[in-house]
């Protein structure tokens, strides 16, 4: 079948039908211009969706625009037509510019004359009398201000407020108030002065002073006739009970020392000391106070709560009959079983705790700064070590959280506190809990496996902290041997458990003078070693590892107290030396 006679749709020679695309354009222009017309002064109201607050507030016009008819300056008139069409306004008059202004004249007056050069020939043969010293340039003083508002909540105070009391200023007092009245007395003068010297007194036109009143120590005086080298000292002398209440006591600690040489170019050596009671004249075992704090806040489940309930009522057995103790738990605040004192190992006092103990329970948030800071207000006896064991799973929620903050606010708040810090669970927050405990005197450990075994790490614990024999330890060496160990601050000395520091010195050194102090019930002992490093034990390469482990944590510590990028760069840089890696460095 033949196709050809008939059109294909695809033929374009075919025509066009017009009629719809005018109609179209038609009707496009219609509704545009009705638009135009109708709907360009149209306001859609979009303020309902705008809150009430907000669509009563004016809205302030940064730049505001205004129609000029007229140019500001053809208001002037002109000076001899009197239009104000005229050119623009010429110079004022002076009596014009005095009367808008109005300012004095200036007036300029001579300098002042300057005295003549004195000449030097001329200046030696003028007796001193009559040299009239030029009178002194007024200074303003400065005032005490005292400051009375109080500005700030002690709540929310980081240390607590120190009162002064109001010192009442006295009009016209003089700047120096000398501890023997100045009237009539003598003027020390060198041993080898003239005889003249000796009688030397003051003038007699000085203006009396008011009398102070003299202590007892101004009659110790000694006058330049008497000031001989016997009567000085016996004078001025102390006895050694005077000096320090330590006494020396060599024969009751001994020192262990091992010595590490690295070989090549190390300009250090490396070495690690041992502290332990002497065999031959034991140390006693002292009191304690010893503080159980418990976290009862909403992050620790009450199924582990339970299992730490239980290991603290099983660690209340490890405390002496010498001993004084507290519980405390903690949620966003402190609450302590005895209040903010130290309860005696009595039958009663310990069925206390344990009813206490026994009603703690997991709800609120968690504010371990503020808890711990209220351990700070516990009374202090220096004859017994303070020892906070903790446990908690690190979780701060409220208050300051972040952990870098509390280990350093904390720090520097603590005074001589052990810190034995117990983690709850393998997630719990290692790097507070490790850094608190080894800022402060103390341990940390973590319970890693299942719940069951958390009363057995507690009361392990708490055994390693419940025999101390000296307290507010101090350790220090002679600034020749250019030593340094860690940890400092030095923890306190157990039974059973050896003090141990790991320290380096330069290579030379051959000597180090080792001082250790510390207060066990009545005793203060101070120990002195001299060390030889030529004697010393071969030690191995862990030495220095664990030095730079040491090292590490102390200058994180640093910079948890005082943060700074130096400090930072001094932890890269022992790390690049020692290959030593910085541990929490990501908490920082």
């Amino acid at each position: 079948m033949s196709l050809g006679n008939e059109k294909s749709i695809f033929d374009e020679s075919q025509e066009r039908d017009w009629t719809p695309i005018v109609l179209a354009t038609i009707a496009s222009i219609v509704i545009h211009l009705f638009l135009y017309f109708r709907v360009s002064n149209m306001r859609f109201d979009v303020t309902a969706q705008i809150p009430e607050k907000l669509r009563n507030t004016p809205v302030r016009k940064i730049v505001n625009f205004e129609h000029v008819r007229q140019d500001p300056l053809k208001s002037y008139k002109d000076v001899k037509s009197g239009s104000p069409e005229g050119a623009a306004p010429g110079p004022m008059h002076a009596d014009e510019m005095a009367q808008i202004f109005d300012q004095p004249a200036i007036t300029f007056s001579a300098p002042p004359a300057q005295p003549e050069a004195v000449d030097a020939a001329t200046f030696k043969e003028t007796p001193l009398s009559e040299i009239t010293p030029e009178a002194p340039v007024w200074q303003p003083r400065q005032e005490v201000v005292g400051i009375v508002d109080r500005i700030v909540r002690d709540d929310i105070a980081l240390l607590p407020r120190r009162e002064l009391f109001d010192i009442e200023r006295v009009a016209k007092a003089p700047d120096y108030a000398p501890a023997v009245p100045l009237s009539g007395a003598t003027v020390q003068v060198p041993m080898d002065a003239p005889k003249e010297a000796l009688s030397l007194r003051l003038p007699a036109e000085e203006p009396a002073m008011p009398e102070p009143v003299v202590p007892a120590v101004a009659e110790m005086v000694v006058t330049a006739a008497e000031a001989t080298p016997a009567a000085t000292l016996e004078a001025f002398s102390e006895t050694p009970n005077e000096i320090s209440e330590y006494r020396h006591v060599d024969d009751r600690l001994s020192v262990y020392l091992r010595v590490f040489q690295p070989a090549g170019s190390d300009p250090r050596k490396y070495f690690r000391l041992e502290i332990v009671p002497s065999p031959s004249a034991q140390l006693p075992i002292v009191g304690k106070d010893i503080v159980f704090v418990q976290d009862a806040s909403r992050s620790l489940a009450r199924e582990r709560l339970h299992f730490c309930k239980e290991g603290l009522k099983e660690a209340l057995g490890t405390v002496s009959a010498a001993d004084r103790f507290n519980v405390v738990s903690f949620r966003d605040n402190a609450t302590f079983c005895f209040g903010l004192d130290w309860a005696s190992p009595t039958t009663a006092n310990f069925q206390h705790a344990i009813a206490f103990i026994d009603s703690l329970d997991s709800r609120g948030d968690t504010d371990l700064f503020r808890s711990l800071k209220s351990l700070t207000a516990l009374p202090r006896d220096p004859a017994r070590p303070l020892i906070a064991v903790v446990i908690t799973d690190g979780k701060a929620t409220t208050g300051i959280t972040a952990s870098t903050r509390i280990i350093g606010e904390f720090s520097k708040l603590n005074d001589d506190m052990s810190l034995y810090v117990l983690g709850t669970h393998a997630k719990a927050n290692a790097y507070l809990l490790d850094m608190l405990a080894f800022c402060n005197r103390g341990r940390q450990d973590v319970v890693r496996s299942d719940r069951w075994s958390i009363p057995g790490a507690v009361k392990e614990l708490v055994e390693s902290c419940s025999q101390p024999l000296l307290g507010r330890v101090k350790i220090e060496s002679d600034i020749a041997s250019g030593a340094e160990f860690f940890p400092l601050p030095s923890a306190n000395l157990y039974a059973g458990e050896p003090l141990v520091y790991y320290g380096s010195c330069p290579r030379q050194t051959r000597e180090m003078t080792l001082q250790v102090r510390g207060e066990g019930g009545d005793a203060k002992i101070d120990c002195m070693f001299g060390l030889d490093f030529s004697r010393a034990m071969a030690g191995g390469p862990e030495v220095k590892s664990e030095w730079a482990r040491r090292k590490m944590h102390s200058l994180i510590g640093d910079y948890a107290r005082s943060p700074s990028d130096a400090k930072k760069a001094e932890m890269r840089a022992l790390g690049a030396t020692t290959g030593e890696p910085i541990p929490y460095f990501g908490e920082l």
